[in-house]
């Protein structure tokens, strides 16, 4: 805006302009007095690209009108001339702390510890308040007598901010919003660079280079006290788990000059809770590990993560996923790639799932799970040819791994050919057996079009990792068909219409049944029902999107049938 339009203005509402204090994204700001009080103040004003879009000016005049606190800048009062926005704000007239370190070169640690002191209990304030600045820097603090005041609320709760004071996290795809962890790092790169005269993050040409230099911890400190290092570091570590998980920590830490003791009462509680439920999760007794969960309310990462494994694991997909992204919250390289690549798995996207498993297994490749859980990508895309193009490959790195014998066969079955070596598909290989004799070999009665292989594929049944073992385990499943039980201890036990023998029960006289409709695998503490139609399968009245994990009796519903199957016959439930 031309400097005349603005003086003009700033008449109109009873103002003087006195001079300009500074500019930035959002506009310009400057002094002016009051000609009735005459107090001065300062005004900021929207530029041209910002006046039909003050979204975040608005968000600055509702979060400061919110708060009273004497470190933050006080909001007295707004008014709209030709069309833009002007924020009449309390004048601070000592200048900034960027002023300060401009002046000086660095600050001397008292002074400056004295500042951050401030400085980490009025954030902590804030953000017990819910708001997130998301800008801090030394432009943004001001000095007014004694006091210091945070300014330009503009960015709170956004993803916006300043680069070169900006976390790691917030460079990259979906930063986060609502971390206060994006604050401590911005306030510790504030920190050393008062102390220091230096912004470690300043003259990188690339976001590549800001990541790396904060991941090597490559900060100019050394002559700093042992202390003041710690906490520098702590406060900008790359990984967001590592810094202080508070402004009140920081807080301490400064007060108190050191960081916080690594182990305490409560993070040995939490690890022994996480450990105790990590066995019950392994050895899949279901029942007492929602037991466990819901009589200890325990927030720590390693508590969640088997937390969401036990939700995975039994099938409970929104509960894992919102588990397991309140782990990536808290460190968003929490090792739990397999685990949201199952989860995509589950949602039917396996491109999603094979982004995350490719990072994954270039720097695990000895990983036999995430190996096969790429495959299961290739299978759900119906990248066929790449499929057995990997599990060939994988043949020969794992060569005695049944699971990557069983998924070649597939992705051969699938394109029209015979699997190399029939020998691996005897009984005792209960899933290639079904997929090679009973599907392929056995379809006869019809229970697919034998020339369409995407028909193919939706009656057999990909070896997942989950099922590695099936072959060592037993178990007894009682199927209750017309007040009839049957006890089945067949590790895939299949389902399908009257006089298509090659079932495991065919004895349902109805057209809305499939020939071959759905089967369980069945392995102790782990059954799990795969619909094989399009006609649909009911699960305690919940429609089975693909498969479903059994845990106690159920009804099950198919065509016009109902039967009743418990996963473990020695538990009458």
């Amino acid at each position: 805006m031309p400097k005349d339009n603005l003086i003009a203005n700033l008449e109109k509402n009873g103002f003087e302009y006195i001079s300009k204090l500074g500019s930035g994204g959002f506009g310009n700001v400057v002094k002016v007095k009051h000609k009735i009080s005459k107090q001065f103040f300062a005004v900021k004003t929207l530029n041209n690209s910002r006046i039909n879009n003050p979204e975040n000016i608005l968000r600055e005049i509702q979060a400061i009108a919110r708060i009273n606190n004497s470190n933050i800048i006080s909001y007295k009062h707004s008014f709209i001339e030709d069309g833009e926005l002007y924020l009449v704000m309390e004048y601070c007239s000592n200048g900034s702390l960027r002023d300060w370190i401009n002046k000086v070169g660095k600050i001397e640690i008292e002074p400056a510890v004295n500042i951050f002191l401030r400085l980490t209990h009025t954030f902590n304030i804030l953000h017990t308040k819910g708001y997130i600045h998301h800008d801090i820097k030394p432009d943004n603090i001001l000095f007014s007598d004694e006091k210091l005041k945070i300014i330009d609320f503009g960015t709170v709760n956004t993803n916006i901010g300043t680069i070169r004071y900006s976390a790691p996290e917030m460079l990259m795809s979906d930063p986060p919003v609502n971390d206060v962890r994006v604050d401590i790092f911005s306030l510790g790169i504030t920190f050393m660079e008062c102390v220091t005269g230096i912004n470690p993050l300043s003259g990188k040409k690339t976001w590549d280079e800001i990541i790396l230099t904060v991941k090597n911890a490559d900060f100019p400190i050394k002559r700093l006290p042992y202390w003041l290092q710690q906490v520098l570091l702590k406060a900008c570590h790359y990984n967001p788990s590592a810094r202080f998980q508070t402004m009140l920590e920081f807080y301490d830490a400064i007060r108190k000059r050191h960081i916080p003791q690594i182990i305490d009462k409560k993070i040995i509680e939490s690890n022994k809770l996480a450990v105790k439920l990590k066995m019950i999760v392994i050895a899949k007794r279901w029942r007492k590990a929602k037991e466990f969960i819901d009589s200890h309310d325990n927030e720590s990462m390693a508590f969640l993560i088997q937390k969401g494994k036990y939700f995975l694991g039994t099938n409970q997909l929104e509960k894992a996923k919102i588990t397991f992204e309140d782990v990536l919250k808290k460190d968003r390289n929490a090792p739990i790639e397999k685990n949201m690549g199952e989860i995509y798995f589950r949602f039917n996207e396996p491109s999603r799932a094979a982004t995350i498993l490719h990072g994954y297994v270039n720097h695990h490749f000895n990983n036999i799970e995430a190996h096969n859980q790429l495959l299961h990508s290739y299978y759900l895309s119906d990248q066929w040819e790449l499929g057995l193009n990997q599990a060939a490959y994988l043949r020969k790195i794992f060569p005695k791994e049944l699971i990557f014998i069983n998924n070649h066969c597939l992705f051969q079955l699938l394109l029209g050919k015979e699997p190399n070596e029939k020998s691996f598909f005897t009984e005792k290989n209960s899933i290639g057996f079904y997929n090679y004799h009973e599907v392929v070999l056995g379809n006869s009665p019809e229970s697919y079009d034998s020339t369409d292989f995407n028909k193919l594929k939706s009656k057999l049944l990909f070896h997942e990792f989950n099922f590695r073992n099936i072959d060592k385990s037993k178990n007894t499943v009682s199927v209750e068909i017309n007040g009839v039980i049957h006890n089945e201890n067949r590790h895939i036990i299949s389902f399908g219409r009257k006089f298509y023998d090659y079932n495991t029960f065919s004895n349902f006289e109805d057209n809305s049944v499939s020939r071959r409709h759905f089967v369980i695998i069945n392995q102790k503490n782990n059954v799990w029902l795969h619909d094989l139609s399009t006609l649909g399968t009911y699960i305690d009245e919940k429609k089975v999107q693909g498969k479903e994990f059994l845990l106690g009796r159920s009804s099950v519903k198919f065509g016009n049938q109902e039967i009743f199957i418990n996963p473990d016959s020695s538990k009458l439930l």
